[in-house]
């Protein structure tokens, strides 16, 4: 049982510790999750919903398998068999899949709704049966769509993108070319992370400059034969499944590369599911679903433990449980009365707060006011005078936000944009020096 520390804030000598709880998964390596389909390939997990999308079988199956939260498969059932996309399946923030579909010499981009409901959209260049599909960071004001192998003006491979705000059941979808890349890639990955591409393609994957579309090899031969699905985990790492090698590799934030999986049959799609911390890998030659433990499972439960001025710490404290967490990291202050306030937001986007007195009892979480959603965790400073300033990062045109809690009169101000602030894929973080000035901090995505 691991904890990772996530902010400290010191007042009077005190020292509070606020947590997820990390535990260990117990699921042997290279468990089962689901057998019994036709060639699974693309592999997406839904961003707000413990769901399991795969691409199946030559007639275009896509099948939906709940996950629970010990990481088993729930009950299978087919969300569409209505067109055969390639592939790369991804999905955007509202919950929508994409894929596309070649058929007689053009090319769909297909989009399936939570409720399964289908409809497509020709595109305005072709491209090959193999192309990759990545849809950009959730909450980016670009939201654009990256589609490989686009034929518009030249024979020569290319990398093209569109703006799902301009996506519309059948209508052309336009598609504007980025540049020409390193190759044709079979299956896109976003990095949130570095906020870049990374694509598949012959024995090499390569990280593609979104700016100018070159290219850099990330792996490539003797480690790599022939690489398909790409997924990252929470902490930066990359992973690859080499169909040809039969095995998954794994390269971390510093380049070091490891095979972590041997004997695989036909690994092609990948997905990573942060909650239980499985890679899910696509065998399509065996016609299962397999869950790889490479991460480490979120408890989804807030832990506290307190540092006195003596140095010693106290027992682990569960805060009060926040039913639909999200794995992000909670946010804490403490007032100049001693209390305790802890935010989070849940899988709803919105978020919560609850209070623990000097003498340890918790209140309720409840729902902040105002309509501003957050995509990232908050962060929050007690200030000298009773008030609280929360800031977070809307969901819907990524720029950082504040609102200011008076605790006297337990009231929230209107959210306000901070000014000045570069958009930023990343959480925020605030702090406070004993003047009372307050300290924001942003990773500018420019």
């Amino acid at each position: 049982m691991l904890s990772r520390i996530v902010k400290i804030n010191k007042l009077a000598g005190l020292v509070v510790l606020v947590g997820i709880l990390l535990l260990g998964h117990s699921m042997a390596f290279g468990a089962t999750f689901y057998s019994g389909l036709t060639s699974p390939t693309g592999l997406a997990i839904h961003p707000s919903k413990r769901v399991l999308y795969v691409k199946s079988g030559t007639s275009g199956t896509v099948w939906k398998i709940p996950i629970t939260t010990t990481g088993k498969a729930g009950s299978i059932s087919v969300c569409t068999d209505q067109f055969n996309p390639t592939m790369d399946i991804d999905f955007d923030a509202s919950g929508n899949l994409y894929g596309m579909a070649y058929i007689g010499g053009d090319s769909f981009l297909y989009r399936i709704s939570s409720d399964c409901s289908v409809c497509s959209s020709k595109t305005t260049d072709s491209f090959n049966a193999f192309s990759g599909v990545a849809v950009e960071a959730p909450g980016l004001p670009t939201n654009r769509i990256f589609l490989d192998d686009l034929l518009g003006y030249t024979t020569a491979e290319r990398l093209g993108y569109g703006l799902l705000n301009q996506y519309s059941c059948n209508q052309v979808f336009d598609v504007w070319d980025l540049g020409q890349p390193c190759g044709a890639f079979r299956f896109l990955i976003y990095r949130t992370s570095v906020a870049d591409l990374v694509g598949s393609y012959g024995n090499t994957v390569a990280s593609v400059n979104i700016g100018n579309a070159s290219c850099s090899t990330l792996v490539t031969a003797p480690d790599l034969i022939q690489p398909n699905g790409l997924a990252e985990d929470t902490e930066g790492n990359l992973y690859i499944a080499d169909t040809g090698a039969g095995k998954i590799i794994k390269r971390d934030i510093l380049g070091n590369v490891k095979v972590i999986a041997t004997g695989l049959s036909g690994p092609t799609g990948l997905a990573f599911d942060s909650v239980t911390g499985l890679l899910f890998v696509s065998e399509s030659t065996a016609g299962r679903i397999t869950a790889l433990p490479v991460g480490i499972a979120l408890s989804g439960k807030i832990k506290l433990r307190i540092k006195n001025i003596s140095g010693q710490w106290g027992p682990i404290i569960t805060a009060p449980p926040l039913t639909n967490t999200s794995p992000n990291t909670p946010a804490a202050c403490v007032d100049e009365s001693g209390n305790l306030y802890v935010f989070e937001s849940k899988l709803d986007n919105y978020l919560y707060m609850s209070k623990r007195a000097p003498a340890g009892t918790w209140s309720a979480w409840t729902k902040l006011p105002g309509t501003m959603l957050t995509a990232s965790s908050p962060t929050a400073v007690c200030e000298p005078g009773g008030t609280i300033n929360l800031y977070a990062r809307g969901l819907s045109d990524d720029k950082v936000y504040e609102s200011i809690y008076t605790i006297s009169s337990k009231t929230w101000g209107a959210w306000k944009t901070v000014l000045g602030q570069t958009t930023t894929p990343e959480s925020p973080e605030a702090t406070i020096d004993q003047a009372g000035n307050v300290y924001l901090l942003i990773r500018g995505m420019q």
